[in-house]
């Protein structure tokens, strides 16, 4: 199904780049698929914070048709990354991997009110520790995944993968180390499956598996070109999603 075009236009002077925050999933108490997605509006002649502006749209299935919303933020509304393995849908809000103007969050958008809110990392998780991040669901809780840039250049195997659960959604002290991994190669965590199986990228390009409760590694029969690889865990709804306008 393809949406129709944003009616939003930029002035002249203007342009609009897209880095991240895209979101897709089912209002449960408005009855209705949405869409959004953040962009961010500069001057021409000038790229910095000051002279950009956020931009949030919405599309509604269920009328066939954008609209804008406005955050409504204590503070300006932090600039989202493009990170395919760290956006999720989850308790009825998408989750971004975001910056404001000092530290890494989490940009959290709830479907149904449309209201944002941020959400800190484990306070070792910050932006000097060098590693790099992605979050999943782990037996329905959020998880985070912390683990060292592939291109590092030190010695990898001083370094650990250190997987964070919250017991306690949107409660920061919840956070709870579960497990440190010894890392091998791989390039990035994909998801995680069956609630014991991470699921990654070989640097090879090669699909395989962690088994958190046996340590066991897998290697799967599937390449893909190195940082292509994606994997969506698909789940049966009674909800369809209805074909848009007449």
């Amino acid at each position: 199904m393809s949406l129709p075009p944003s009616p939003f236009v930029c002035q002249k002077g203007f342009h609009r780049s897209f880095k991240g925050g895209i979101g897709f999933g089912f209002d449960s108490i408005g009855n209705d698929y949405k869409f959004v997605r953040i962009s961010e509006v500069f001057l021409d002649a000038y790229w910095g914070p000051e002279k950009q502006e956020k931009k949030v749209e919405v599309y509604d299935l269920c009328i066939d048709s954008w609209r804008d919303v406005n955050p409504d933020m204590d503070q300006q509304l932090p600039s989202v990354f493009s990170n395919p393995s760290f956006e999720i849908l989850h308790h009825g809000t998408f989750h971004w991997y975001a910056k404001t103007d000092r530290i890494y969050v989490i940009l959290c958008f709830d479907i149904s009110t449309e209201i944002f809110h941020n959400m800190n990392m484990p306070d070792v998780c910050n932006v000097f520790d060098g590693k790099c991040y992605s979050l999943t669901v782990l037996n329905e809780l959020l998880t985070l995944i912390c683990y060292p840039p592939p291109n590092s250049n030190n010695d990898l195997t001083q370094h650990t993968m250190d997987i964070w659960i919250m017991m306690e959604y949107n409660v920061h002290e919840s956070w709870t180390k579960m497990y440190m991994i010894k890392p091998f190669p791989f390039e990035f965590p994909l998801t995680t499956w069956r609630d014991h199986l991470l699921l990654l990228q070989s640097k090879s390009g090669l699909l395989i598996s962690y088994d958190l409760n046996s340590n066991e590694v897998k290697k799967f029969d599937l390449h893909a070109y190195p940082k292509s690889l994606r994997v969506i865990v698909f789940k049966e709804s009674l909800i369809s999603i209805p074909k848009r306008g007449p």
